[in-house]
């Protein structure tokens, strides 16, 4: 929903809304407990998240501009490379490209 409001298409969530989730306000590269960065595959800002309860680890990546989503989770608290490697692995299949 956030991606379609992101790109002005009428939801729950205001464009601006949308827009400001993707604007660092917390630090140069931070907003409402997402890193937002840019790289040439996202065609504009993207959103990125991981981290752990000690038993898991996920990351979950968004690009509004290419309506894109990936999430991947490992069933250790130890898993920030599988995990990093497993979205990068799904970004090239989908995309052709990646980061």
């Amino acid at each position: 929903m956030e991606m379609q409001a992101y790109n002005g298409e009428k939801t729950l969530v205001s464009q601006a809304s949308a827009r400001k989730a993707t604007t660092p306000t917390e630090a140069p590269d931070y907003n409402l407990g997402w890193i937002v960065a840019t790289s040439p595959w996202t065609e504009g800002p993207f959103l990125t998240h991981d981290g752990s309860n000690t038993l898991f680890y996920a990351t979950a990546s968004v690009a509004p501009e290419r309506q894109l989503a990936f999430f991947a989770a490992t069933n250790t608290g130890e898993g920030i490379e599988a995990d990093h490697q497993a979205v990068e692995a799904a970004v090239k299949s989908v995309l052709g490209d990646g980061p």
